[in-house]
């Protein structure tokens, strides 16, 4: 949109000045309107000599001159063409159609990813995993992951899960890049925390550190003012389903989450 357009509708809403002070989750970042500007081609001057381009004065006077001329008009062509020669010769600048440059245009679009979480309540922790499929034994898996709970110490609770699907809304208007989907994700976490009062969140999986707490190490507290909370990296439930290692390995990087909730 131009400038012109935008003060239009600014003016039909009789709104003077209009900017946003905050960027909303999902809302794509506001760029300045510009006044539109005709592009002119631009032309370039190419030396040419009138000797190559035009007759010359002498020339002219040799073609009036004629047997039946009379001797007043024969003198002032004579005038003329010594007038002629004494000059120099003038370049006079001749237009050249524009050349056209071919310019490749390079699409610098954000990637759009599509990727699903799990949120799972109903403990003392807020645990984010990766997304289930239907082929997944819901169960099964909540089975596994009551037992990691009553291992690191969480109060015994009725679990519930919700997926995070992105993107949110399926409207190419609306900006659904890779920044857009962190502070999405980020803000909805942030709100679900501050809600249920909690004060530990655990990342499972590479999706939800990736997208909240990227390159993070696993095992450690990390504090983020952004979520609200005290979050800790290991891996992800899901495939520990599959793989009796990795319950190994959550076991071991819960250690210091299993600390706390004990003291408690």
């Amino acid at each position: 949109m131009n400038e012109l357009r935008r003060q239009s509708y600014l003016e039909a809403l009789e709104i003077d000045y209009y900017h946003p002070r905050l960027l909303l989750p999902g809302a794509d970042v506001s760029r300045l309107c510009e006044l539109p500007r005709p592009q002119e081609p631009a032309l370039a001057v190419a030396e040419v000599t009138t000797a190559a381009a035009e007759a010359t004065v002498a020339e002219v006077a040799d073609s009036l001159r004629g047997s039946k001329n009379n001797p007043a008009m024969n003198a002032l062509l004579d005038e003329l063409r010594r007038s002629d020669g004494d000059s120099p010769r003038v370049k006079s600048p001749a237009v050249v159609a524009p050349q056209s440059t071919a310019v490749a245009e390079t699409s610098s679009a954000e990637h759009r990813p599509r990727f699903s979480l799990s949120i799972i309540r109903g403990a003392d922790v807020f645990i984010i995993d990766q997304g289930l499929d239907e082929a997944v034994d819901q169960q099964a898996y909540l089975a596994l992951l009551h037992n990691i709970l009553f291992a690191i110490g969480a109060a015994p609770a009725q679990l519930s899960i919700d997926q995070f699907h992105w993107p949110m809304i399926k409207n190419s208007q609306v900006d659904q890049g890779e920044t857009a989907a962190k502070q999405a994700l980020q803000s909805f976490v942030g709100k679900q925390i501050e809600q249920l009062g909690l004060a530990y969140i655990v990342l499972m999986g590479e999706g939800p550190r990736h997208y909240l707490l990227e390159q993070a190490p696993t095992g450690q507290f990390i504090a983020d003012s952004q979520l609200g909370g005290q979050c800790i990296v290991t891996a992800s439930a899901l495939q520990a389903l599959q793989s009796g290692d990795l319950k190994q390995q959550i076991w071991q990087d819960l250690m210091p989450l299993s600390r706390v909730l004990r003291k408690a």
